[in-house]
């Protein structure tokens, strides 16, 4: 079997596995091994309940290329993977890259992805903080979140009328065009102190 069709086999069955020996009646936490299992939202129709989870899998490879061909397979996969008539796997992202340097470890983060605030502080940037979370923390955590997806906050109206949202890991950036300035200057652009013209 090609070395693609084992990496993927191996990560199916080890979320399978996971899914099948946790009693997702409610909650989880995170287990001793660090694997976090918590609910994401229940739906309930008129037949039946179902129960949607996000599962935090570590995979450890043994070089660059690996992760280039993981990331490779996840992107060409399609989806859902259907386990059995009650499990279907809808998604595998990559959120966390992490690999040894000459002073210890060096974790960064996939597109779309941030830091805590905590992580950048506990172990420090090596790169620009925005909005308190990071994109590359100089350690390996052992315990505790990885990279978090960021959300994009200008899908929102967050900065009003007359104004330019760009969205910034873990946060959002608000300008007025030009002619224009906020309405309170002291304050910052926002729906509720939006911008008008001067």
């Amino acid at each position: 079997m090609p070395m693609e069709k084992t990496l993927l086999t191996a990560i199916v069955i080890a979320i399978y596995w996971i899914l099948k020996t946790q009693c997702f009646h409610e909650l989880a936490s995170p287990d001793t091994n660090g694997t976090l299992l918590r609910q994401k939202r229940q739906a309930v129709n008129e037949t039946e309940t179902s129960f949607e989870y996000e599962l935090d899998v570590t995979v450890n490879l043994t070089s660059a290329g690996d992760v280039d061909k993981l990331r490779s397979i996840l992107d060409n996969q399609s989806y859902p993977i259907i386990i059995s008539q009650q499990v279907e796997i809808t998604q595998i992202n990559i959120t966390t890259v992490c690999y040894s340097n000459s002073s210890g470890y060096r974790c960064v983060c996939e597109e779309q992805y941030a830091w805590p605030h905590e992580n950048c502080i506990t172990y420090g940037v090596c790169d620009d903080s925005s909005g308190g979370t990071c994109g590359c923390i100089n350690g390996l955590p052992t315990e505790g979140p990885f990279c978090q997806r960021d959300v994009n906050e200008c899908d929102q109206d967050q900065c009003g009328l007359n104004s330019n949202c760009t969205n910034t890991i873990g946060g959002y950036n608000c300008s007025c065009w030009t002619g224009f300035g906020p309405t309170n200057a002291t304050l910052p652009i926002r729906s509720s102190n939006p911008c008008i013209g001067v």
